[in-house]
C-alpha cells in the first residue's frame, strides 16, 4: 500500500468501536429487577437511646447555685428538697456563637475616659482574610515588604507633650501644696534678682569722677615712702649671723668599718627575701578568697556598666539635647498672688500664649532646634600680598647669563 492510504485509512471515524461497550452495559442494566440492582443491609444493630452528658463538678455547682436563687425568690423551700438532674448538653448553633462573640467584641471596646493610659483599644479588622492573601501572595512570589524608614521610629523624647499644672496651681489647693507652689516662684525669682544685681555690679558707677593720672602717681609715691621706711628699720635691728667658715671633714672608713657595713647590707637583703616570700606564701593561701574578691569587683564593675547605659538611654529619652546655636529658656507661667486678684475669678482676663508654650514644648522635646547667633570665626577675611622671588625664577637683569 502506498503511503497516501496509509493516512486514508486513519482518517476513518471509530466512534462505534469506542461506544459500542457503554451501550450494551446499560441495555443489561435496565433488564435486571430492583431486588438484584440493590442490597437492604439488614444485619445493622438497632440505634440505642444517646445518654445525655454528665455535668461537671463546677457546672453542677452554679446551676445547684441558680436554682437555689430562683427557688427562694419565690417563695421559702429547703435546700434539701432541691434535686440536681442531668440535663443533656446543648449544641450551640453558628449564630448564636457570632451573636456571642459580636457582644464580647462590643463589651471590650469599652474603656475608661480619665484613665491615666486614655488610649482607645484598636478595633477589630474585618480584612483579616484579605491580609492572610496578601501575605500568601508575598511569600510565593518572595517578594519582600518595604521597611518603614527608621526616622519614623525615632523617639525624640519621651516628656509629654502637654505638662499637667501643679497642685498649688488650681483653684483650690491644700496649704501645703500652695506654699510649694509660692517657695518656688518665689526662688526663681531671687534667682532673677541676683542675676540683676550682679550685671548691674560690674556696669560703671554713675555720678563718680574717673580717677586720673595724678592721683595714680600720689598713690605710688605713697608706696615707695612706706618701702623706705622699712629698709630704715631693717638697718637699725641687724640680724646676727654666726656661720662658721670651717666646715666638717669626714674621716675615710676602716677595713673593720667597711666588712660590717657589706654584713648589714647582706643581712637586710636576707631579711627582704625571707619577708617577700613569707608574703607570697600568705596569698597563695588566700587565694579563694583573692579570687572571691575579684569576682565581686567584677560583678560590681558590670553592674555600674549596666546602670550608666541604663541611664544614658533615660538620660537621651528625658533631657534636652544641644539642638542649634541658641540657648533655652524655659516657658514663664503667668502667676498672680492672692493680693492681686481682684473680683471674680472668672472676671479676670487670659494670661499666657499658648503658640509660644506649644513652641518652648517642642523645643523642650528635642524636635524644634534653638536659633541664636552665629560664632564668630578667627579666620582672617583680608590677606596681604607678599612677592617671593624664588631662585628656579629669578628676575633676567642685564649681565645675567642663561645656566
Amino acid at each position: 500500500m502506498g503511503k497516501g492510504k496509509k493516512k486514508g485509512w486513519k482518517r476513518v471515524p471509530r466512534e462505534a468501536d469506542e461506544n459500542i461497550h457503554d451501550v450494551n452495559l446499560k441495555r443489561h442494566i435496565s433488564n435486571l429487577p430492583d431486588e438484584e440492582m440493590f442490597v437492604i443491609d439488614t444485619t445493622a444493630l438497632p440505634l440505642e437511646d444517646e445518654k445525655p452528658a454528665e455535668l461537671t463538678f463546677k457546672q453542677k455547682a452554679a446551676l445547684k447555685h441558680k436554682l437555689c436563687k430562683s427557688a427562694l425568690k419565690d417563695e421559702d423551700v429547703d435546700m434539701k428538697d432541691l434535686e440536681l438532674k442531668t440535663f443533656p448538653r446543648v449544641a450551640f448553633s453558628s449564630e448564636t456563637i457570632k451573636t456571642r462573640s459580636n457582644k464580647l467584641d462590643q463589651a471590650s471596646t469599652k474603656y475608661d475616659l480619665w484613665e491615666e493610659d486614655n488610649t482607645k483599644p484598636a478595633e477589630s479588622t474585618s480584612n483579616d482574610f484579605e491580609a492572610v492573601g496578601i501575605e500568601h501572595y508575598d511569600k510565593v512570589l518572595q517578594r519582600k515588604r518595604r521597611k518603614a524608614p527608621k526616622a519614623t521610629r525615632f523617639v525624640p523624647n519621651i516628656i509629654p507633650a502637654v505638662e499637667i499644672p501643679k497642685e498649688g496651681a488650681s483653684y483650690n489647693p491644700t496649704l501645703d501644696s500652695y506654699v510649694a507652689y509660692a517657695n518656688q516662684i518665689v526662688q526663681e525669682e531671687l534667682k532673677m534678682e541676683k542675676a540683676e544685681k550682679k550685671i548691674n555690679k560690674n556696669l560703671p558707677a554713675k555720678n563718680v569722677s574717673n580717677v586720673g593720672p595724678g592721683a595714680e602717681f600720689e598713690d605710688f609715691r605713697s608706696l615707695l615712702n612706706r618701702d623706705e621706711e622699712e629698709d630704715a628699720s631693717d638697718d637699725e635691728n641687724p640680724i646676727s649671723t654666726n656661720v662658721s667658715s670651717k666646715t666638717a671633714r669626714t674621716k675615710p672608713k676602716t677595713i673593720k668599718q667597711k666588712k660590717l657595713a657589706l654584713l648589714r647590707k647582706i643581712q637586710s637583703l636576707q631579711k627582704d627575701k625571707e619577708s617577700m616570700s613569707k608574703k607570697q606564701l600568705q596569698e597563695f593561701s588566700n587565694l579563694k578568697k583573692t579570687l572571691r574578691d575579684v569576682r565581686k569587683e567584677e560583678d560590681e564593675h558590670k553592674a555600674k556598666i549596666a546602670a550608666r547605659k541604663q541611664q544614658k538611654v533615660l538620660d537621651s529619652l528625658t533631657k534636652r539635647k544641644k539642638l542649634g546655636r541658641g540657648e533655652f529658656k524655659a516657658y514663664e507661667e503667668p502667676v498672680l498672688l492672692t493680693e492681686e486678684l481682684t473680683g471674680n475669678l472668672r472676671q479676670l482676663p487670659s494670661r499666657g500664649n499658648i503658640l509660644e508654650e506649644r513652641f518652648k514644648s517642642l523645643q523642650k522635646r528635642n524636635i524644634l532646634p534653638i536659633a541664636g547667633e552665629r560664632k564668630k570665626s578667627n579666620r582672617k577675611t583680608t590677606f596681604k600680598v607678599k612677592f617671593v622671588e624664588k631662585r628656579s625664577v629669578k628676575e633676567v637683569t642685564k649681565g645675567s647669563r642663561v645656566l
